[in-house]
């Protein structure tokens, strides 16, 4: 511990007090730069160190000597801020480990769509990586995965709702990151359309899906229209058994039942 640290926690009640009270003047003109400067609101929140005039008053050497070092910590310029949703403060060492995180997955998606942007898709003269460019869209909100997967991510502060959700996310983002974590959410993934597919009545392509490899999966999911064109023919085909039709097969859907057998068979014969 500083020297000078240790000689003020030596000083007697009335200069602690005096102590707490000028850093308190100066924590307040922190937490004001911060709201007029990036519109962080640290007032009132867990961030806030400063305490009530009257509770001041009555704390005595062990309390002055905490107080003393909150304030000290919050007054570090180590200590810094970056606004969340509606100003809510998050700590910038916490923004930090998420923007390495954020980085570091959109990384790992650039590597895996180069390797496999030259691969022709199905159904016309398209490659992967020529999909992938007229399906990403430059316009506000395309950065959220929810809106568009092919966009390298890029949340801001103000699209999270605090500390706590950041700390989730980067935690999140991190495991993403593992190739563990890509087969585990693509063989889910994987055995839903295999299972929806059984539950209609046609095993041979439902046994057909569940045969793929995860990869082969991601590629055929991730990159085609194969989830659109089960998603259209699925429906139908429900609806057609759910009123106690014998078999699913109608010609109104016929076209999408065998453009998603196509992509199967796509997705199978990649090395």
């Amino acid at each position: 511990m500083h020297r000078s640290y240790v000689r003020l926690m030596a000083k007697p009640l009335d200069d602690k007090r005096a102590l707490v009270l000028r850093l308190q003047r100066n924590t307040g003109k922190k937490i004001s730069r911060n709201k007029s400067q990036n519109g962080t609101i640290i007032a009132g929140t867990e961030y806030d160190p400063r305490k009530a005039l009257a509770d001041i008053g009555k704390m005595r050497g062990r309390a002055l000597d905490a107080q003393i070092r909150r304030l000290t910590a919050f007054n570090d310029r180590s200590t810094q801020f970056v606004a969340g949703h509606e100003g809510v403060p998050m700590p910038r060492s916490d923004w930090r480990a998420y923007e390495a995180a954020q980085n570091g997955l959109n990384a790992k998606k650039k590597r895996e769509h180069d390797s496999v942007k030259d691969i022709p898709l199905p159904h016309g003269d398209e490659t992967i990586g020529q999909r992938t460019a007229k399906m990403t869209p430059d316009h506000a909100g395309a950065g959220n995965p929810a809106v568009n997967p092919f966009r390298p991510l890029n949340r801001q502060p103000s699209n999270i709702t605090g500390t706590a959700k950041l700390r989730e996310l980067t935690k999140k983002l991190r495991k993403q990151q593992g190739s563990k974590w890509d087969a585990e959410e693509y063989k889910a993934t994987q055995d839903i359309y295999k299972q929806m597919v059984a539950r209609i009545g046609a095993p041979e392509l439902a046994d057909a899906i569940g045969a793929l490899s995860p990869k082969k999966f991601m590629l055929m999911w991730h990159y085609t229209k194969f989830a659109e064109d089960l998603s259209r023919w699925y429906h139908v085909a429900k609806e057609l058994v759910d009123d106690g039709e014998k078999e699913w097969y109608d010609d109104s859907i016929a076209d999408a039942f065998d453009s998603v057998w196509d992509h199967v068979r796509w997705a199978n014969n990649l090395k």
